[in-house]
């Protein structure tokens, strides 16, 4: 419950970090779109987390969110896109 209200915190670091708890460790679907608005606007590495967590979430509704991924000129990006929409799709 406290992570939930930390997805709505004005910081951005500590709604992402939220949002990636609450993938990894509860596959809470409620941080797919945090995770989704934050894309954009951080490093590689946590993209790399970002696509690691949508996957563990397995949410049907980040499929065309990941397809714009596989788009990116970065092969390691792509690679874990392809394995989080597997994990959407058959999750």
């Amino acid at each position: 419950e406290i992570l939930k209200k930390l997805l709505q915190e004005e910081d951005k670091n500590i709604r992402v970090q939220a949002a990636l708890v609450l993938a990894l460790y509860g596959k809470d679907k409620s941080a797919t779109l945090v995770l989704k608005e934050a894309y954009k606007e951080v490093d590689p590495n946590i993209k790399m987390s970002i696509l690691g967590a949508m996957g563990q979430i397995g949410d049907e509704s980040s499929i065309p969110f990941l397809l714009e991924i596989l788009e990116e000129p970065h092969q390691i990006l792509k690679i874990l896109a392809a394995a989080s929409l597997i994990q959407a799709i058959y999750g």
